[in-house]
Parts: structure tokens; C-alpha cells; sequence
């Protein structure tokens, strides 16, 4: 299950469900699909997962932007007029309705201002760097209208809207740009049109609440390298006038912070003002605490009843105000385990946090929104699971807490989702969901036959599967979505597994991840990333097993230095990242008898460019790439056609925000490569290799149109418009894989309407 923060978002494909009282109507201007290729699996459900992205209340409507996630995005505004007890769908209006464009994102923001016939409702989308604005006088019925003073194109984000009891809207984000962040916020009077107000320093803002014309906003300043030992801090403002103006508070953290890592993350009104909570690494126990401040002037902060620590670590993820007391929710982890969900309850005079009895859960679970109606709160707890689920845990009272499922449409269909291509004894396959199962097809004639199950358990998710005639099939993935495994497979049936510690110590803060995996010499080979910090010291993982179970990592050549404030001792090398100075592998090809992996080093800030060549297949050597002008790039893939090589990947000019296609070329095995950028941007690309030429298919703005651009040298290139069979008005396009067979390229596309889609492989001849 997903746990992005963002969601596709159509409200034109808001379809009734049978809670409303009123009969199903088709969506706005949807035409009908091409017919299934891909089949599901018999006798299982439809796997259709949902999402609660952000929730708001006025005291008595509460407000659910929430989607489904079944083969395309169906996102729904749902609405309770009884604390949370029941729900029902808002419904567009008829021009709303014809608006909305396919692939709207929901910005995941939801706020209420205003009071009785001046109350309005409102979230936000985003479609192609445009926001669009989602207005509702009683959360039922909505308006869609383009955002003024507000512009992602700059690098403007919105990550928290609140609303004013007077009436009008306050906003909060960040700003981006390159190496740098700054916190930023707007002020609206309709939600529509907005006014930047100015805020001193460097981070993003990440929620804000309003007590009247008194806000707070909190947020935190993640540093790109340790200053004086401090990785990142938390950001606290407040405004006394509507959010026109902002002061900036130093947040005072606790005597065994060590001032290392903390941050703010959520706020809450409480009866005479605010409280904050987020995270903060206890310097003597080396894991993470919860942090809280309260305040009643907004001048003087001090920490309330101490909440009590969780697991290994554990840090608040969501407050809610619950008649005159506060709910807290708190995430607690443990390497090795499900993250649990803890909840408490804190009354004004209280001496202690109370712990709110809650559901059992099975697997990882976490808080994803939550509001309160009264003396009543609801929380949404997203569970991890193939498929995965939402539930909301309705508290009316302490001690009372009722469980039930967000539940999908009826009428959705089931999830079937195949994300890559392969080759299997001289035949098309591929591999995907279905139904909440990772699962392989194998092409049978025009068609693919039903899906084989690939084993993974509730808790893992498969990114890719290979296949080879002296190796079998090798699946790569993750475990709760920290640590990289692989599953091998003589015959596709039977599968055995490696466990994580192959790639790297499962402990807290210590994650992997696989990105490639190619069959060469007789021996697999994998390639990604790992760390025992977190995202902080990111090394480059890659490792070789001749029989998909036991695997050799690598070795670097040369080391450069030794020691960071984390440890004095580990080194800085061809492979292994220090604080700040990282390395990360994405892709690897087989050259004579070698190997060439590409990736991504940074030193500071940004990203660049990096390959890697092991001339015995063991030892690897760094090697800087270039990307001329750009502030930042990277290398996804690396191709290989005779005794030339291409990478391919990105590159992002001075002052822009979106990425442009790059190519790098090497003529001697890897070890001297040169750079060429090309027009349009780098989303929605792929490149494969036939016997004798690079073939690149990229993906247009309007997502209508697929190009094919060729070539013998990876220097000249010759273009040319692929024609997308099925493709009507009305449809979008995504671009899944490429793959080169039997003469052909073979395209896995989406064709997607505003609610549904249909996966589907085109063959061009070559």
C-alpha cells in the first residue's frame, strides 16, 4: 500500500456509492476502454486499496479527501454531518465535472473557514504545474477553479491550509530550487486567490492551525551536511493577524537532545492555544523520542505532560482535538517489526497521558489524517498488506473507539496493474499486481495467460522480476519498505527467499534497496543502494550470487578518505557514502567479461552523475560523469550496443524545476564518458537496445502522443511519432516499459480515462 502524501485526483470520476441514497451515474465524458489483456487471478477479491490524504472539521461536518486506488486513481470527497458515525460522497458540478482533467493530483490539503452562510470548503489539486481550487459552501456539492498567486512552476509547494473562523484561508509549504528550501506561506479570502507573506530562513512548513486570527506553523530545516552537529532542526512560526505577518520562535529541545535531529510536524488548537509535536533524537539513547511544546501567548513555550516513549523509536503523527482535551497519535518502530500505532489522551489538568484502548492491526500501521467533530475524534490508520487497507478508529470518548474500513465503490473493478516486461524461454512476459498479489503473465499467442503468484508475503512488495536460461527467474523488492530480499525461482512456481541481512543489517535507521538486476557470466548481479543512517550516508549497493541465494557484495578500489561525525572510522570509497558525500547504483550492463553500473554521487548538496566499471566483475572503480551546466543529474540506465555505451537519464538546468532527458556516451568500456542533453522533459522516458542501435520512446506533455528516437552511435538521433493503438478522446497515456523482442519493440502502456484504465502491449516492428 502506498504511503505517498499525494494522490491523483479527478473529481470528475466521483461515483456514487449506495450510502448516499441516490442511484450511480456515469462520469463526465469517459469513453469506453480497449478490452483486458492482462487477466486476473480466479476466486480473489478486487485489491483495491484506499487512502485518506487529509481530513478537516468545523465542529459538526467533517470533511475526507480521500482516493481509491484501484487501476487508475479514483479520488473521492466524502463528507459526514454525525462526528464521523457515517459518510457520503460530495458530487461535482456539472462544469467541475466537465473540467477536471485526467491526472489531477489532490495537493492533500483540506480546511474549512468562515461560519454559517459564509462558511466554504476547500482542497486543492494540481494537474501539469497548475493548482486548482475545490470550493464548497456544505462539503456536498463542489467547484473547480484555477489557483491565482501560488506557482509550482516556481518551485512552490503547499503542504497545510487552514481556515479562519472570520473567513478566509491560511497556507503553508515551502519553496525549491536546486540545493535550497525556504519556508513560505499565503493568505486567500476565497481559497482561490492568494497573497505570498514573507518568512525569514531556510526549510518548508508542514502543517498550521488557527485559533482565531492566532496561527502556528511548524516544520523543519533538513540540512544538506552536519553543521556543528546538527543534521536538522525544527521551524515554529506564529502570526497574531490573520497570517500576514510571522515570527519565527527558537524551539527549545529536551536536556538529552544533543541538538543532532529534530523535528515539527503537526499542530493543534487546544482551549487557550496550541500545541506541536514531531520527533527528536535522544542523544544518549541514540534512537528518537516524541517532541511537544504547548503555549497560551505564543511567546513562551514550554513542553507538556511527557508522552511516553514507544518501541525503539517513536515519534507524534498526528493531534487532534477532542472536545476540551487532545489526542495524540504516536508511531512506534522497531528494527525487524511492524511499525505500530499508539493513541493518547491528555484532559487539561491531567497529570499523565492516558493510552486509548485501539483495534488490533495486522502488519505496519500508521496514522495518515485525522480530525475532530466536538468531543468526538477520528484518526485514519492506513495498514500495510497486499492488498492494504484504511480504516477509521472513531473515539467518542476515551475509553470508545469504533473500527470501520473506507471502503471502495462497488462498481470498481479489480486492480490489475502489470508494471514491467520480460523474456521467458523465447516468450513475452510480464510482471505486476493483481488483485493485491504480485504476480508473472506469459504471452499465450495474442494474449497472456493467467497470472502465476510470485511469493511474496503481506508485508513485501516486488519492484522487478528477471529471467534467464541458466539462472531461472530472481525477483527483487523490499520488506515494510526498508530492506531490500530476493526471491529465486527455477520454474516460476516455487520460490525461495533471501533474507535482507544478505544486502545489508536489518537494525534501526539501516535500509536497502535493489534498483537492477542482470544475469551475466553465469552469475546474477544486483545493484541499488544501502545505509546505516537513513537517507544521511546513502553507499552503493551491489552484489553477485550464482544461484539467486547466496550473494558477494562488492568490493571498492580505491579509498579517499576515512571519517565523518558519525564515525571517525568508516571509510569514504568507491562505494561507500559519509555524510553528505553519498553514492547510489541504478543500473548495470555486462561488458566483455566486466561489468559497468551508473548511478548517482553527491558531494554537498544535488546530485551528479556517476558510473562504476569492475573490469573482473568484483572490484569497482568511481567514475565522476559529466553534466556540463546543469546544477544537477543522474544516470537511470546504462545501455550497451557493439563497444558503445550509453547511459540514460537526467539533468536539471540552473533556476528550473522540471528535468530535462540526458545521454551520456563512453567508446572505451566506461572508463571516459561525454554528455548531451536533449529538449522536453525527462518524465515519462525509457531507452532499450536492440543488436545494433539505442531506441529511445518518450512520453509527451499532453501524455497523447509516444515518439521513437533511434540511433547506431548514441550521437545522432532520428525521430519519429508511434502511433498508440486504442487511444481515443477522452484517454491519457503512460509509458510502463520497453522492451526489445524477437525483432520488435514492445510497449507496456496504460491507457487511462477518468476512471479507468486498461494495460496493454504494443508490438513495433523494428
Amino acid at each position: 500500500m502506498s504511503r505517498s502524501r499525494w494522490l491523483i485526483m479527478v473529481l470528475a470520476l466521483l461515483v456514487l456509492t449506495a450510502c448516499t441514497g441516490e442511484p450511480p451515474r456515469p462520469p463526465a465524458n469517459t469513453p469506453g476502454l480497449p478490452a483486458d489483456v492482462f487477466p486476473g487471478l480466479p476466486n480473489l477479491g478486487a485489491g483495491v486499496e484506499t487512502t485518506v490524504e487529509a481530513m478537516a472539521s468545523d465542529g459538526d461536518t467533517m470533511l475526507m479527501v480521500a482516493t481509491i486506488e484501484g487501476r487508475t486513481s479514483i479520488p473521492l470527497l466524502r463528507y459526514s454531518t454525525d462526528a464521523g458515525a457515517t459518510w457520503h460522497d460530495g458530487v461535482p458540478s456539472a462544469a467541475a465535472a466537465s473540467a477536471a482533467a485526467i491526472g489531477e493530483e489532490a495537493v492533500g490539503v483540506a480546511a474549512v473557514a468562515g461560519a454559517g452562510a459564509d462558511r466554504r470548503w476547500l482542497s486543492l489539486t494540481s494537474k501539469s504545474q497548475t493548482l486548482f481550487a475545490w470550493t464548497s459552501p456544505d462539503a456536498q456539492t463542489w467547484e473547480r477553479t484555477p489557483v491565482a498567486g501560488i506557482d509550482p512552476k516556481k518551485g512552490e509547494e503547499v503542504f497545510s491550509i487552514t481556515g479562519l473562523s472570520g473567513g478566509g484561508f491560511v497556507a503553508v509549504g515551502g519553496g525549491w530550487r536546486h540545493d535550497k528550501t525556504w519556508p513560505m506561506a499565503w493568505t486567500s479570502p476565497d481559497g482561490v486567490t492568494w497573497t505570498a507573506q514573507k518568512l525569514p530562513g531556510e526549510g518548508h512548513l508542514s502543517e498550521v492551525a488557527a485559533n482565531g486570527d492566532r496561527l502556528v506553523a511548524v516544520g523543519r530545516n533538513e540540512l544538506p551536511r552536519l553543521r556543528k552537529g546538527r543534521s536538522q532542526f525544527s521551524l515554529l512560526f506564529t502570526s497574531t493577524d490573520g497570517g500576514t505577518n510571522w515570527r519565527r520562535v527558537a524551539v527549545k529541545e529536551p536536556a538529552t537532545s544533543g541538538n543532532f535531529i529534530s523535528s515539527l510536524s503537526h499542530v493543534v488548537t487546544t482551549d487557550k492555544g496550541f500545541m506541536v509535536g514531531g520527533s527528536y533524537c535522544d542523544n544518549p539513547m541514540g534512537t528518537y523520542r516524541p517532541l511537544m511544546l504547548t503555549s497560551d501567548d505564543l511567546r513562551s513555550w514550554r513542553s507538556p505532560r511527557r508522552l511516553p516513549d514507544a518501541g525503539e523509536s517513536s515519534g507524534v503523527t498526528e493531534l487532534i482535538r477532542m472536545g476540551s482535551g487532545t489526542l495524540a497519535v504516536q508511531r512506534a518502530s522497531a528494527a525487524g517489526a511492524s511499525d505500530e500505532v499508539r493513541v493518547w489522551h491528555l484532559s487539561p489538568g491531567d497529570m499523565f497521558w492516558t493510552p486509548v484502548t485501539i483495534p488490533s492491526t495486522r502488519g505496519s500501521a500508521w496514522a495518515e489524517a485525522g480530525a475532530g467533530a466536538g468531543a468526538v475524534g477520528v484518526v485514519a490508520i492506513g495498514i500495510d498488506g497486499n492488498p492494504g487497507s484504511t480504516r477509521l478508529w472513531r473515539f467518542d470518548g476515551p475509553a470508545r473507539v469504533d473500527a470501520t474500513e473506507v471502503a471502495a465503490p462497488s462498481e470498481t473493478r479489480e486492480r490489475i496493474q502489470p508494471s514491467g516486461l520480460l523474456v521467458v524461454e523465447n516468450h513475452l512476459a510480464a510482471y505486476g499486481r493483481t488483485q493485491g498479489s504480485y504476480a508473472l503473465w506469459h504471452a499465450d499467442g495474442s494474449a497472456f495467460s493467467t497470472p502465476i503468484p510470485v511469493g511474496a508475503a503481506a508485508d513485501e512488495t516486488i519492484d522487478a522480476v528477471a529471467w534467464s536460461a541458466d539462472g531461472g527467474y530472481l525477483a527483487t523488492g523490499e520488506v515494510e519498505g526498508t530492506d531490500a530480499f530476493t526471491l529465486h525461482s527455477t520454474d516460476g512456481q516455487k520460490w525461495r527467499r533471501t533474507a535482507p541481512k544478505a544486502f545489508n543489517k536489518v537494525a534501526q535507521y539501516h535500509y536497502s534497496s535493489i534498483a537492477d538486476a542482470i544475469r551475466a557470466d553465469g552469475r546474477w548481479v544486483v545493484v541499488g543502494e544501502r545505509s546505516t543512517n537513513g537517507e544521511i550516508r546513502r553507499s552503493a549497493l551491489v552484489a553477485s550470487s550464482a544461484n539467486g541465494l547466496s550473494w558477494t557484495h562488492g568490493r571498492p578500489a580505491r579509498t579517499t578518505t576515512r571519517g565523518d561525525w558519525y564515525d571517525r572510522r568508516d571509510p569514504l570509497d568507491d562505494l561507500h557514502g559519509l555524510d553528505g558525500r553519498e553514492r547510489a547504483m541504478t543500473a548495470v550492463t555486462a561488458f566483455g567479461r566486466g561489468l559497468v553500473a551508473v548511478g548517482s554521487i553527491s558531494d554537498g548538496p544535488g546530485t551528479e552523475p556517476a558510473a562504476w566499471v569492475a573490469a573482473d566483475a568484483r572490484t569497482w572503480r568511481l567514475i565522476p560523469l559529466p553534466f556540463d551546466h546543469y546544477e544537477q543529474a543522474e544516470v537511470n540506465s546504462v545501455h550497451r550496443v557493439g563497444e558503445v555505451l550509453v547511459g540514460y537519464g537526467w539533468a536539471l538546468g540552473k533556476g528550473t524545476t522540471r528535468s530535462t532527458r540526458a545521454v551520456w556516451r563512453s567508446t572505451d568500456g566506461g572508463a571516459h564518458w561525454s554528455f548531451t542533453a536533449f529538449e522536453g522533459v525527462h518524465s515519462g522516458a525509457l531507452m532499450a537496445h536492440s543488436g545494433g542501435e539505442f531506441l529511445e520512446v518518450f512520453l509527451s506533455d499532453d501524455h497523447r502522443t509516444l515518439t521513437l528516437s533511434r540511433s547506431s552511435d548514441g550521437l545522432t538521433w532520428a525521430k519519429a511519432p508511434l502511433k498508440v493503438e486504442d487511444l481515443a478522446d477522452g484517454m491519457e497515456l503512460s509509458l510502463d516499459d520497453v522492451l526489445v523482442h524477437d525483432g520488435a519493440l514492445h510497449l507496456l502502456v496504460t491507457v487511462q480515462s477518468r476512471s479507468d484504465a486498461v494495460t496493454l502491449v504494443q508490438r513495433v516492428p523494428l
